[in-house]
């Protein structure tokens, strides 16, 4: 993934539903959970055309909206452990991905 100060950066979407309706967190994982953007699909996925629109650069939202963002996901449960989960399992998936690799050349260049 991404490098960043103290490890890597995982990309993970949290899907929120109500009804058929959803409301997408494209975010980050690190040692905190970095929201990207917030996608609004009336209707779920099948709602979703190729050109909709994803939602406002979360950065240059009002920080108050921005918090309250942040405050709803950690209610319905993404939250920083969640967060340093989602990054420290990747690193880990990634280390078995490297050394099965490893094992797949030198068996391949013997």
């Amino acid at each position: 993934g991404m490098e960043t100060e103290g490890g890597s950066a995982v990309a993970f979407t949290a899907d929120v539903e109500k009804g058929s309706d959803l409301l997408r967190f494209h975010c980050t994982a690190s040692e905190v959970v970095n929201i990207d953007t917030v996608e609004y699909l009336p209707g779920g996925e099948s709602g979703v055309a190729d050109n909709a629109y994803t939602g406002p650069d979360f950065d240059e939202l009002d920080e108050d909206l921005k918090n309250a963002f942040h405050e709803y996901l950690e209610d319905v449960g993404v939250t920083e452990s969640l967060s340093n989960f989602i990054a420290m399992y990747s690193d880990h998936k990634e280390q078995q991905e490297y050394t099965r690799w490893l094992q797949n050349v030198q068996k391949f260049t013997r």
